[in-house]
């Protein structure tokens, strides 16, 4: 049985996805994305933001490692790619549904060439924000949508099924940066992955008192499947808060 002490990280990764992927991931279509304001945090080396450009959409990055400049950031989202893919092969193959590993590294590497085209000019212009979770440097109700993908839950402490021992992601600090999130966003939250790294996969523990502490709030809480497949098939959904 494959389970999550298996597959230890030291850090959160600098690891970015294609435009392509985030719709999927979040199960979103192209036009509910058209004439809102999106924010995507953590956003890392994707090219979510930089497509969204050309796409005319307005959608700003948040990352705390934007602190950094292009050059160290290329270089440090190579080796996280290159170490992030390679333990997923070697050490959790049976709960991935990617046939092909290396088309997969290429789709990183892809985003990552997309994000350091448009990264110095979007500093700029203000599409890429240096930020962390639970503290966002955003006026309240700036976003319609809040998308937040590959960070909350995924690095929780191994006892949650997360890639970190001594993880310092706990349950408070998913509540604090649920609450941020919420915070900035006008209408709409969404948070994918939810699953833990197991065989079987299931629903991340720190979920449940969170939906259930949000509907008392009086959020409209949903999972809702997601498309993307490339990861895993036991437990795939996307956290939905409305207000």
């Amino acid at each position: 049985m494959v389970t999550a002490t298996k597959f230890i990280l030291p850090k959160v990764l600098f690891f970015g996805r294609t435009y392509e992927e985030y719709l999927e991931m979040f199960a979103l279509e192209n036009k509910q994305l058209q004439g809102r304001d999106i924010l995507d945090c953590p956003s890392g080396p994707d090219s979510f933001v930089a497509q969204g450009q050309e796409r005319g959409l307005h959608i700003t990055g948040c990352d705390p490692m934007y602190y950094h400049r292009k050059g160290f950031l290329g270089k440090q989202a190579r080796l996280d790619i290159k170490a992030g893919v390679n333990c997923m092969r070697n050490l959790l193959n049976e709960l991935f549904v990617e046939p092909d590993w290396e088309e997969y590294l290429q789709r990183k590497l892809l985003a990552l060439k997309e994000f350091s085209r448009d990264f110095s000019c979007g500093l700029r212009e203000g599409r890429y924000i240096p930020g962390a979770l639970p503290s966002l440097p955003f006026k309240n109700r700036a976003f319609d949508l809040a998308l937040s993908g590959n960070f909350l839950f995924s690095y929780a402490d191994t006892k949650f099924g997360g890639t970190m021992k001594k993880s310092p992601f706990d349950l408070h600090f998913h509540r604090m940066a649920v609450q941020e999130l919420l915070r900035v966003a006008r209408r709409e939250v969404r948070i994918y992955p939810l699953y833990t790294l197991e065989i079987p996969s299931k629903q991340s523990p720190l979920v449940a008192p969170l939906v259930e502490e949000l509907k008392q709030q009086g959020y409209r809480v949903d999972l809702i499947p997601s498309r993307y497949n490339h990861v895993q098939t036991n437990f795939n959904s996307v956290l939905v808060i409305k207000k």
